[in-house]
Parts: structure tokens; C-alpha cells; sequence
């Protein structure tokens, strides 16, 4: 494609003062009369040029807006051919990798198996497979690709408006593998339901509960306490069932409320996952109805 500017008068010249004015005049008339409007048809130019060999065009030209680059005005195989084509030295459009605009994840396909560029993207957890959750949230993702090994980094996030609904995950994944997912430490995550998946925490840090066995403490790295008070029977021992149940028996310890001295023993000596029997007695030996605290700790997974 050649172009080819109006041609421009005779430039004036101070050695030539008797000329001078008459081609200043004529210099500022050709500017606004020829070479002006000429910029100005160059937005209508649609045939396809090059630079540095590389096919580049407008493909919708617009008159009277030569110096505004409009969106997509140009094209060719030096532009992004998908908002998440990463070929080098290709020019990058509003929403590339989701920078300006978000670029949202359709189907089913795993997140995994999608092998996303570093960029920004918005999905629905309820509709693709290997987020971290599979609720009918929309969530936010960051991914942070690396070359090495073709390793991913995600930071996924749910799209709330709630603070208490808000959760964050942090994940790292090789190539198509799984991702493995961690949540991490915010708002309605510090304190809610604990869980688990093959021995790493996926819920809260800490759960509290009650009922009329007591109450219980959950920590996500798998610890467990519950405490009760409850009175011995001077008919035989006396059974404290676990407010929440243990992965295995736990270790208890009990300790009578009363003024005189007086011995809290477990019977059998061992607890089980559910329950535990105790007793307690005076320095003579005799079953006494005292109300005693009881505690157990161990785990729960």
C-alpha cells in the first residue's frame, strides 16, 4: 500500500524577505486546505499494509478520526487472534487475560485441564470441574503461570457482596494434575465448620459447638477438646458421653469441685471414641455424688 501526501509550497525563507510573507500565507493555506483534510482520509483507508513484514489493517475506518485509535480497529496476525492467545509479540486487546474486562470460563472442562495463561477469570463453581468448591457462587480466579516444570499458581476467590460468605482459596498445580486447594484465613473461614480431604484442612480454623453433653472445640489441624460438668453416682461410676465423637480415644482428666479432698478416677482407665466413664472418691475409699469437671483432648482426624 503507498501513500502519498499532497505535495507543499515553496517554504519561506528570511534570506528572501521580499517572499516571505506570500509563502508563509501560502504555506498555513495549504496546511489547512490540503494536507489537514488528507490526514483526515487516512481513517478511511482499508486496504491491508505491513510493518516490519507483519500484515496490519483497519478494519473499521472511521472519517474525521485519524489521530483516535478506535477498538478493534486493527487486525491482522500481529493482534491477538482470543483474549487468551499468549503468542509472542502479538498486540493485546481490552480484555486480554482479563486485564479491562473479565474473561469468563464456559463448560465443563476442568480448570486443570484448561492450561490458562497468567491472566484474570470469573466462573461458576457449580458448572466447572476442579474448583475448589462446587457451589452456585460465581468466583474471581488469578493464575500465575510459570514455564518451569508448566507449573500454575490460582488464587480463587467467591464474587460476594457478603463478608460472611466470602472465602479465598490458594492452589498449585503441574501440568493437567489435579489442583490442590488450601483455603485460606479470612472473614467466615476463621471461625465456621472445620473439614478435611486426605489429611489437609479445606474448612474453618476453629468450630465451636454444645449440647447437652457439653461443648467442643474443633481445630483445623485435627485437635479436639470437649469439657463437661457432670456429677459422680455413689452407686457405681458414672457415664460422660462426648458432646463430638473422637478419631480415637482421647486422653481425659477430671477434677472434683469441693472443698475437702477427694480423687476423680476414669473406670475402665481407658476412654473410648464416644464415651467415658469416672468416679469419685473420698479419702476413706467412699463413692461420692460431687460434681466434677471433666475434659478430653485428642483428635478428631
Amino acid at each position: 500500500m503507498t501513500i502519498t501526501a499532497p505535495d507543499a509550497p515553496t517554504l519561506p525563507s528570511l534570506n528572501d524577505p521580499a517572499n516571505f510573507n506570500t509563502r508563509a500565507l501560502a504555506l498555513f493555506s495549504w496546511l489547512v486546505t490540503e494536507y489537514i483534510p488528507w490526514l483526515e482520509t487516512l481513517a478511511g483507508v482499508t486496504d491491508d499494509g505491513e510493518i516490519n513484514g507483519t500484515p496490519i489493517g483497519q478494519k473499521a475506518a472511521a472519517a474525521g478520526k485519524f489521530t483516535t485509535l478506535l477498538a478493534d480497529s486493527l487486525g491482522g496476525v500481529a493482534v491477538q487472534s482470543s483474549a487468551t492467545d499468549a503468542t509472542a509479540g502479538k498486540l493485546m486487546k481490552v480484555g486480554a487475560f482479563g486485564l479491562g474486562e473479565t474473561v469468563e470460563l464456559y463448560g465443563a472442562d476442568s480448570l486443570q485441564s484448561r492450561q490458562l495463561p497468567t491472566g484474570f477469570y470469573t466462573y461458576s463453581a457449580a458448572s466447572v470441574a476442579g474448583a475448589p468448591e462446587n457451589v452456585a457462587y460465581a468466583h474471581n480466579l488469578q493464575v500465575i503461570h510459570s514455564e518451569l516444570a508448566n507449573r500454575r499458581t490460582y488464587i480463587a476467590a467467591r464474587a460476594t457482596g457478603s463478608v460472611s460468605s466470602a472465602r479465598m482459596w490458594w492452589g498449585v498445580g503441574t501440568g493437567t494434575d489435579p489442583i490442590a486447594w488450601t483455603p485460606m484465613a479470612m472473614g467466615g473461614f476463621t471461625v465456621g465448620a472445620v473439614s478435611q480431604s486426605g489429611g489437609l484442612p479445606t474448612g474453618a480454623v476453629i468450630e465451636r459447638g454444645s449440647n447437652t453433653n457439653g461443648r467442643y472445640v474443633r481445630f483445623a489441624d485435627g485437635t479436639q477438646i470437649c469439657t463437661h460438668r457432670k456429677n459422680a453416682l455413689t452407686t457405681g461410676a458414672e457415664t460422660w458421653t462426648f458432646p463430638a465423637d473422637f478419631i480415637e480415644a482421647p486422653q481425659c482428666s477430671f477434677l472434683p469441685i469441693s472443698a475437702t479432698a477427694h480423687t476423680v478416677t476414669a473406670d475402665p482407665p481407658s476412654s473410648t471414641t464416644t464415651y467415658v466413664e469416672f468416679n469419685c472418691f473420698d479419702t476413706t475409699g467412699a463413692r461420692q455424688a460431687k460434681s466434677c469437671h471433666l475434659t478430653a483432648t485428642g483428635r478428631w482426624f
